[in-house]
C-alpha cells in the first residue's frame, strides 16, 4: 500500500510538470497570436482611419526649368506656409526621400533599392550611400501618435522642422539600426546634390513601428525619419534653390484632412484662390480614402479575421489535450486521496483540495510568461496582463468543469475500491 502510494504520487507529479509545461507553451502562443491582433487591428487600423482626406497632386510639367527658377521656388515657399497653417484643416506631409550619407556603417539592407534587388558590385562602392529616408512635417507626427513609437531617446518636437541651415538636422532611426549608431552621434550626407547637411541621432523607433507613406503602409526598421523641414532663408546658390524647389514640391503633394463643418466646396474654392494668388501650377485632388485605404483596411481585417480563427483553433485543441492530461492527473491524485478518505475526509473536501492544486498548476506557467512580458514585451506588460488574466481565468474553469463533472460519478465506495476510471 505505501509503495502503490509512492508510486502514484511520483507519477501525479510528473504528470503535473508535463501539464504545467503544456500549459506554459499554449499560453505562450496565445500570448503571441494576440499581439499580431493588436498590432494588426489597434495599430494598423488607426493609421488607415482617414475620413474626408484628400491627397493634393502638382500638375507641373517641367519640373526641371521650375526648380531653377528663382521666383517660382519663392512664390511656392509662400504658397506652402498658407497651406501649411490654415485653420480649416491639418496639412500632413510623408516624403519618401533617399539620401546620401558619408562613411555609412549599416550594411546593404539600409540601401534605397534594397528590397528591389539592387546591391552594388564589390569593388563598385563609394564613400556615399543612398539610404531609405522618410520625411514628415510636425502635423503628421501628431496624427500617427510618433511619441508613442519612440524606443529610446526623444520624439521630434516643433522647433525641429524649421531651420537657417542644414547643421545637426535631428533624426530618428528605425530599430534595426540599433548597435550600429548611437544616440548624439553625428552623420554628414547630402540631400541633394551639391548641397551638404549633418545630422543628428536623437532617438530610436520601436520595431515594427509604421506609418502610411506615399498611399502605402511602410515599416520603418530600415529608415530614417527626418523633418520635412520649413526652410526660412533664401537660396544662395543654385543647388540650394535646386535642393529647396525640389523639396517644396514634394511637400506641396500632401494630404489634406477637413475640419468638421468645412466643406469640400469651400476647401477647392479656397485652395484655387490661394492658388491664382501666388500664380503656381494646377493642381488636382485625389480622394485618399476612397481606394487605397478601402483596399489596406480589407487586408487588414482579413488578417485579424484569420489570426482570430488560429487563436481559436489553438485554444479549442489546448483545451482538449490539457483537459486529457487533468483527466490522467485526477486519476492520479484520486489514489493518493484514498488515505485521506480513511481519515474522515468527505468527496466534496477532497474535490476542494485538488482545484486548489489545480488553481496553482495554472498560475506558475502564468507568472512565468507575465515574467517573459516583463522582460521582452514591456511596452504591452498592462495589456498582456490582462489577456493572460482572461487566459487563466478561461483554462481554471476549463480545469473546474472537469473536475466537477468527473467527481459527481464517485462514491467513497468507489473511492476505497480504486474504481474511478470511467
Amino acid at each position: 500500500m505505501t509503495f502503490c502510494k509512492i508510486e502514484s504520487g511520483e507519477k501525479s507529479k510528473v504528470i503535473s510538470f508535463f501539464l504545467g509545461i503544456g500549459i506554459f507553451l499554449v499560453m505562450l502562443c496565445l500570448n503571441l497570436v494576440f499581439l499580431a491582433i493588436y498590432h494588426a487591428y489597434f495599430k494598423s487600423a488607426s493609421i488607415l482611419d482617414s475620413e474626408n482626406e484628400y491627397r493634393l497632386v502638382d500638375l507641373e510639367q517641367s519640373t526641371s526649368s521650375f526648380i531653377r527658377d528663382y521666383n517660382k521656388v519663392a512664390a511656392l515657399k509662400k504658397f506652402h506656409k498658407e497651406l501649411n497653417h490654415s485653420q480649416q484643416f491639418e496639412y500632413y506631409e510623408s516624403i519618401l526621400q533617399p539620401i546620401s550619407l558619408f562613411n555609412f556603417k549599416g550594411s546593404e539592407i539600409f540601401g534605397y533599392e534594397y528590397e528591389a534587388g539592387y546591391v552594388p558590385e564589390e569593388g563598385t562602392e563609394s564613400e556615399e550611400k543612398l539610404v531609405k529616408q522618410v520625411l514628415i512635417n510636425w502635423q503628421y507626427t501628431k496624427k500617427v501618435n510618433l511619441q508613442s513609437m519612440i524606443k529610446d531617446g526623444r520624439a521630434f518636437v516643433e522647433e525641429d522642422f524649421i531651420t537657417d541651415n542644414y547643421e545637426e538636422i535631428p533624426i530618428l532611426l528605425g530599430a534595426d539600426y540599433r548597435g550600429i549608431y548611437e544616440i548624439g552621434d553625428i552623420i554628414k550626407g547630402k540631400p541633394q546634390v551639391d548641397v551638404n547637411a549633418t545630422y543628428r541621432v536623437i532617438g530610436f523607433l520601436k520595431k515594427d513601428s509604421s506609418m502610411l507613406v506615399n498611399n502605402r503602409l511602410t515599416f520603418l526598421d530600415r529608415y530614417i525619419l527626418a523633418p520635412s523641414l520649413t526652410i526660412e532663408k533664401q537660396p544662395d546658390t543654385l543647388a540650394d534653390l535646386m535642393y529647396q524647389g525640389f523639396l517644396y514640391l514634394q511637400k506641396s503633394n500632401g494630404i489634406v484632412k477637413l475640419s468638421e463643418g468645412y466643406s469640400f466646396q469651400s476647401f477647392l474654392s479656397d485652395l484655387e484662390k490661394l492658388r491664382i494668388k501666388y500664380n503656381i501650377f494646377e493642381i488636382t485632388i485625389l480622394n485618399y480614402s476612397m481606394l487605397e485605404l478601402n483596399s489596406l483596411k480589407m487586408l487588414v481585417y482579413e488578417n485579424v479575421e484569420l489570426l482570430i480563427l488560429i487563436g481559436i483553433i489553438l485554444y479549442g485543441f489546448s483545451c482538449i489535450s490539457i483537459g486529457a492530461y487533468m483527466i490522467t492527473l485526477i486519476r492520479s491524485l484520486l489514489y493518493t486521496y484514498r488515505v485521506y478518505v480513511v481519515s474522515g475526509y468527505r468527496i466534496r473536501e477532497i474535490q476542494r483540495s485538488m482545484w486548489i492544486k489545480l488553481f496553482y498548476l495554472i498560475s506558475v506557467p502564468t507568472l512565468f510568461v507575465l515574467f517573459i512580458a516583463y522582460i521582452f514585451l514591456y511596452e504591452f506588460l498592462w495589456t498582456l496582463l490582462a489577456f493572460n488574466m482572461c487566459l487563466f481565468v478561461m483554462f481554471y474553469l476549463v480545469s473546474f468543469i472537469i473536475t466537477f463533472i468527473y467527481f459527481r460519478k464517485i462514491t467513497i465506495e468507489q473511492l476505497m475500491k480504486g474504481d474511478y476510471n470511467d
